[in-house]
């Protein structure tokens, strides 16, 4: 299943240099976005290979403070950074971990001018709401497991307000569908 090349609302590819602003987010067939405060419940074999596909394509993969402290992010292969308000690191066995206490819209220049252009962020729906209602989600990734259902129910509206789905299939009872930004 490949994921296709971005490009710009007109088509043109996006280059290297650009800030390229990609989320990936799975909920249950319910809108729950987790299970027992995890969204490992959630995942299926389908959405773990576009997962892998699209940490393979960022330079970077952005989190909240909740989501270090549920998900596993100590083997990344990629270099990590946390959005969070605590002082204490909350992943200390990654080496390549770093946290700051900024908003998204203020931490993304800073991650394009370390890291590299192309952004993923994989935060909670809190974090991921915010991107979305600041429109710095370029492309949003959202798995929707038809055979789970779980807790802390998303509002798939908002989605729909501020991004445009663009490709929708399902495979295996996974829902894989992508949304861009819509147009000012």
């Amino acid at each position: 299943m490949a994921i296709t090349a971005a490009s710009n609302l007109n088509g043109s590819p996006i280059s290297k240099n650009q800030m390229l602003v990609r989320a990936s987010f799975i909920i249950g067939i319910d809108g729950s976005s987790t299970i027992s405060a995890s969204s490992i419940g959630l995942s299926t074999a389908v959405d773990r290979e576009r997962f892998r596909q699209l940490r393979s394509e960022c330079d970077v993969v952005l989190i909240g403070g909740n989501t270090a402290r549920s998900e596993p992010y100590a083997s990344l292969k990629k270099p990590l950074v946390v959005l969070t308000h605590e002082n204490h690191k909350l992943i200390k066995e990654k080496r390549d971990c770093y946290q700051f206490n900024l908003s998204i819209a203020e931490v993304l220049p800073i991650l394009q001018t370390k890291f590299g252009s192309h952004i993923l962020i994989e935060a909670g729906w809190r974090l991921l709401k915010e991107a979305i209602e600041l429109k710095l989600i370029d492309e949003l990734y959202l798995t929707i497991n038809h055979t789970k259902k779980g807790e802390n129910p998303i509002d798939l509206n908002l989605i729909e307000r501020f991004l445009i789905k663009t490709d929708s299939k399902i495979i295996d009872g996974t829902e894989l569908t992508k949304y861009i930004k819509r147009k000012s």
